[in-house]
């Protein structure tokens, strides 16, 4: 058997009852944790532009709802990422089944959720990652797209013929690039997958015929076209067995995932560093990719940059949707410490970590070290910790 029908089939006859409890468990807490991602988002002046750019496009269609929410999931930089592909995966495809709810039981939305949350990190792996990224391709637009055809294909209740024909037009969309990295396009790429998947399980629904063979066709299969063959056996090894979701991390704070230890540490130093000489970090070379250089022009460039945010977490010992709100972005005592932030990339420190040390005007220093962030797999968020972020996030207004 195709490891793109085994998949098919194992997606399309999966029950809530199949998973293992400690899995079903974290589905329900990835699922809490992108709707504090939305609540955040909903305030964001991004999403009130992606609204406008839906509703003239879509109207009021379920294809407007699930490219406006999806935006809602992305646009505070609240949501999920996977590191080993490093792809949002919640808001590419919850999305498409909430614009398909219908009533049904909460436990249909939970096991179409857990396929597309299983599916993505997979089709990673598949794609192996490392040369999808060296091809410049953004994986929530890639892999994203074929996971929100999986899941929405699952939530539609459609049979293994069903589903790997889903995934097989959600495959056939698949793009963005890395060229948007920096700039709010990145979080298009996650709205538009969101869309794609939808249209591609709507397509399969009325039996429009697709390529059973999207990821290992010798001519245009996805392996081949986005990796250079890549290792499509991943897709399935130890499928049902081995939970891949279970590697999906959770963010604490509103920032880039490159810049969770950070701001982790810079909250042990602020009571410390009332007088900042001097602060010098360390980030893995894939952090340093993202954060290292990036200004604090915008409020996405606020959110990714280690040295704004380093600056704000330091002076006001907290570091939340208000520190990249237009209104901080101007404050000349914030950007003073920010520009004597040093952020250098070092080969000692594993992705996801970090190593500062701050001087302290009245001599002296301080320093801290992580090798992880909290809600990595290694520490991830509880559901408590995650019942907080939304509690925080509950009628916030930042975006003015």
């Amino acid at each position: 058997m195709s490891v793109e029908r085994e998949i098919a089939g194992w997606a399309a006859s999966l029950q809530w009852d199949d998973l293992p409890e400690a899995v079903r468990e974290r589905v329900e807490t990835i699922h809490l944790d992108a709707i504090a991602s939305g609540a955040a988002g909903a305030s964001q002046l991004l999403t009130g532009q992606a609204e406008r750019v839906a509703a003239s496009f879509a109207g009021s269609s379920a294809a407007a709802s699930v490219f406006a929410r999806a935006y809602a999931i992305t646009s505070a930089t609240l949501c999920d990422v996977y590191r080993p592909g490093l792809c949002h995966v919640t808001p590419v495809v919850l999305p498409p089944l909430e614009a398909l709810g219908d009533g049904r039981e909460r436990d249909d939305l939970l096991v179409a959720l857990a396929v597309g949350l299983e599916v993505t990190p997979r089709l990673c792996l598949a794609l192996d990652y490392p040369r999808l990224r060296a091809r410049g391709w953004h994986s929530p637009g890639v892999a994203g797209t074929v996971g929100a055809a999986a899941a929405a294909a699952r939530f539609l209740r459609l049979d293994p013929e069903g589903v790997l024909s889903a995934m097989a037009h959600g495959a056939a969309q698949a793009a963005g690039t890395f060229a948007a990295l920096g700039t709010e396009a990145v979080k298009f790429n996650q709205a538009r997958g969101a869309t794609a998947g939808l249209l591609a399980a709507l397509a399969a629904e009325a039996h429009l015929a697709a390529s059973s063979e999207w990821l290992t066709a010798a001519d245009g299969g996805m392996a081949r076209t986005y990796a250079d063959g890549g290792e499509p056996e991943l897709l399935v090894r130890d499928l049902g067995r081995r939970w891949e979701l279970e590697q999906i991390s959770l963010r604490r704070w509103p920032a880039a995932s490159s810049v969770q230890s950070l701001i982790e540490v810079c909250l042990e130093l602020a009571p410390a560093a009332d007088e900042v000489a001097a602060v010098e970090v360390e980030l893995s070379a894939r952090a340093y990719e993202v954060s290292g250089e990036r200004g604090w022009e915008t409020p996405l460039a606020a959110q990714q940059s280690a040295r704004w945010v380093a600056a704000c977490t330091l002076l006001d010992g907290d570091w939340w949707l208000e520190h990249s709100a237009p209104a901080r972005l101007g404050d000349p005592r914030t950007a003073e410490l920010a520009n004597r932030v040093v952020v250098v990339a070092s080969e000692s420190v594993p992705d996801g970590g970090v190593r500062i040390r701050v001087e302290l005007a009245g001599g002296g220093e301080a320093t801290a070290e992580r090798r992880d962030a909290p809600g990595d797999p290694t520490r991830p968020l509880s559901r408590t910790d995650v019942e907080a972020k939304l509690a925080r996030v509950s009628g916030v207004t930042v975006s003015a």
